[in-house]
């Protein structure tokens, strides 16, 4: 059986990787990914994001490191175009979702107050961190 790809948005990383908020979900996520029936999933744009941001609390975070414990997803002009459709306020979570979409994740998992209030069929179904949790556990 295929693993189920599950997106875990740029907030979550970063809580993962620097503690900031305190509540353990993020460790739970990435402790639920080594089960091998998920596939924890981030876009490239996060990678990126998430090794700059942590450039000043965690100098020692490596590409690999991320490499090690998700699934980083391509990202292209056609997400680009897509993201453009979703009518997002924030443009970067409309690519996030274009990105998890395109590449088949079937969840999405956030701590933005404003994507967890959408509901589309379009979109693949989106949790809280501790929603997330509930749901799997």
């Amino acid at each position: 059986m295929e693993p189920v790809k599950v997106f875990i948005d740029t907030n979550v990383v970063l809580d993962y990787f620097t503690g900031r908020m305190g509540d353990n979900n993020a460790e739970t996520i990435v402790q639920i990914g080594q089960n091998p029936q998920f596939d924890l999933c981030i876009s490239l744009l996060s990678a990126v994001n998430v090794l700059y941001v942590t450039h000043k609390y965690a100098p020692s975070l490596k590409p690999s490191d991320i490499a090690r414990l998700f699934t980083i997803l391509p990202q292209d002009y056609q997400q680009y175009c897509n993201a453009q459709t979703y009518n997002l306020d924030d443009f970067e979570d409309a690519v996030q979702i274009a990105c998890a979409t395109q590449n088949g994740c079937k969840a999405i998992v956030s701590r933005d107050r404003h994507l967890l209030e959408l509901s589309s069929i379009s979109y693949p179904a989106i949790y809280s961190p501790e929603e997330f949790i509930n749901a799997v556990t």
